[in-house]
């Protein structure tokens, strides 16, 4: 009987998108124009190429951003519910920790955590 009503209200919930993005298609004005179709940069004039090469650094801080993000998303409950683990559960813990540890330590010793002038500044291809 649940399923019937989570089937339901998701058939409802994909409806209501397509109606609403079909509608909006019809409904919406067509007036293309040369400053419609400039790139808006927060309300200056664009200068010079959008086609800037930026550094690697930049691509690496974001994904040990996310794998340290995620990784926390993992360790906040484990910690809320620590008195009601066994020691078993307590150790791989301390592990999962231990390797974030290690993984950052050598993240450091690579020089991947170190962001001066020289790296930070994207390369541009004008």
């Amino acid at each position: 009987m649940e399923l019937i009503g989570v089937s339901f209200f998701t058939l409802v919930a994909i409806g209501f998108g397509i109606i609403a993005y079909v509608t909006a298609k019809i409904l919406r004005p067509r007036r293309p124009g040369y400053e419609k179709n400039l790139s808006y940069e927060c309300g200056e004039d664009a200068q010079g190429s959008p086609y800037v090469r930026l550094s690697i650094k930049y691509y690496i801080i974001a994904l040990l951003f996310l794998i340290f993000g995620v990784e926390l998303v993992l360790i906040i409950p484990w910690i809320t519910t620590l008195p009601d683990k066994n020691w078993f559960m307590y150790f791989s813990g301390l592990i999962f920790i231990g390797l974030l540890i290690l993984g950052l330590a050598y993240e450091w010793k690579k020089g991947d955590l170190d962001w001066n002038e020289k790296t930070a500044e994207p390369e541009n291809r004008d």
